[in-house]
């Protein structure tokens, strides 16, 4: 079955083999934390019809042109975002230019209602100077950001938590529960360009 969107999950899917993406939605894979249960909307009559497997993570994204939101492993190559101001193609870190990697993150938890966040593809979000945030609510609570579909049903996010800690996986392989607000220094909200970043490629970040 052809996916909706092709992400990073469907290069580890032959390995993880967590079944067809496609139906309505389903909960359990290993890209979907058992504690995520918020229901998808991509707007095709109501939530939860057609969306296939749920997934609860994001990637860090790269791109060099906007180093204050785009600091983070991987290149998001569809769109305008597979290439630079100048015109040249952006290639995701590879682990020899991550200066720490027993100390960068790369995977977070990230519940959230559209269908980037179902469907089977695992998120590349537009912007990783928010994961501090302390605007942002963490599970259990949630976040509505109203009826984007016009269906009656209330978008809504949350970061993933488990008592105050989200758990993050890092570029060494690892994954470590963290308090988010940890990860950088975001004193406005959004990060301020000063060490530390631990979402940062770049070991002086850290």
């Amino acid at each position: 079955t052809t996916d909706q969107v092709q992400g990073i999950e469907n290069a580890l899917e032959p390995y993880i083999k967590v079944g067809a993406p496609w139906g309505s939605a389903r909960y359990g894979t290993v890209w979907n934390c058992p504690d995520d249960r918020l229901q998808r909307d991509d707007c095709d009559g109501a939530p939860g019809i057609g969306v296939g497997y749920i997934t609860s993570y994001a990637f860090t994204i790269f791109n060099p042109d906007l180093p204050l939101t785009r600091y983070g492993l991987i290149a998001r190559n569809s769109n305008s975002d597979f290439q630079t101001a100048a015109g040249a193609f952006i290639n995701s870190k590879v682990l020899a230019e991550i200066g720490a990697p027993a100390d960068t993150v790369t995977l977070l938890e990230f519940f959230g209602a559209d269908a980037g966040y179902s469907r089977f593809a695992v998120s590349l979000r537009s912007n990783n100077g928010d994961f501090a945030s302390p605007a942002w609510t963490d599970f259990p609570a949630t976040l509505g950001i109203g009826n984007i579909c016009g269906d009656g049903f209330n978008w809504q996010y949350t970061m993933g938590s488990h008592s105050g800690m989200m758990n993050c996986g890092f570029a060494d392989g690892h994954v470590k529960a963290v308090r988010r607000t940890t990860l950088m220094n975001a004193p406005k909200g959004t990060w301020d360009g000063k060490a530390k970043n631990r979402l940062h490629w770049d070991a002086n970040f850290h």
